[in-house]
């Protein structure tokens, strides 16, 4: 491809870390918890991504599973960890906070950026922003509260079927904001993506599940296979970083 791509990783774990340090991608996203969805990482896998990457961090700060919806409480909560996450070393968070309505939260949205600007932290919207009622409506609020990105699959469960949207909030946004696609993303779709929209950031997870060892008595939770775990693969995202190129 000529022009350049931004590739993105959502990564929970030191061995992913690693890895997409190995392959080289512009930006990771630190999370904890991917099979949630993705929930804000511990201090220490913050601390050890900025000692062993150079790699721009972007930070989850989203302190449960579940809705959107968070209270004055939970923002509050947010803000301690969007401090320990500068800390640590972040270069920039990633949020989403909705009303009940589906609508963005302007009040708690305008309270985090203006909070992470002070830090000089960059500030990504995630997915939360494919529930919204009105697309449009939403993304010239989160232009207007100086958004540094958003991350989108268009509405649709991947971002290959809402393509279409993709391609129309990039054009809509015209510059004003990064339009970032993620959602089902692999080598295989990517460059479809790319040149459908024209846009010029990718985020990926690209995992596979990893187990190292088998235990069938004990469960500790809820799922079914206590004793597995996803970590990035190599062979996925060298592959997604070639097609990208």
């Amino acid at each position: 491809m000529s022009k350049k791509i931004n590739l993105e990783v959502c990564v929970d774990n030191t061995e992913s870390v690693d890895i997409a340090s190995q392959i080289g991608v512009q930006r990771l996203e630190l999370c904890s918890a991917l099979a949630l969805g993705g929930l804000t990482p511990t201090a220490s896998l913050i601390r050890y991504a900025r000692k062993n990457s150079t790699i721009s961090l972007h930070t989850m700060i989203r302190l449960r599973a579940g809705d959107f919806c968070f209270s004055e409480k939970e923002i509050d909560a947010m803000l301690y960890d969007i401090e320990v996450a500068y800390a640590m070393g972040t270069h920039g968070i990633v949020i989403g906070v909705l009303k009940s309505d589906f609508t963005i939260n302007t009040r708690a949205v305008e309270k985090i950026v203006t909070y992470a600007k002070k830090l000089s932290l960059e500030v990504t919207f995630h997915r939360a922003f494919d529930s919204v009622p009105d697309i449009r409506e939403a993304l010239s609020l989160l232009i207007d509260l100086k958004v540094k990105r958003i991350l989108t699959s268009g509405s649709k469960n991947t971002a290959i079927e809402g393509v279409e949207l993709i391609r129309q909030l990039n054009e809509f946004a015209a510059g004003r904001i990064e339009i970032m696609a993620g959602s089902g993303i692999n080598a295989s779709n990517v460059s479809e993506i790319i040149n459908r929209t024209g846009i010029k950031d990718i985020h990926a997870s690209v995992g596979e599940k990893v187990n190292k060892f088998k235990q069938t008595l004990l469960k500790l939770g809820a799922e079914s296979s206590d004793f597995s775990y996803q970590r990035t693969s190599l062979e996925k995202l060298t592959a997604l970083k070639r097609a990208v190129l």
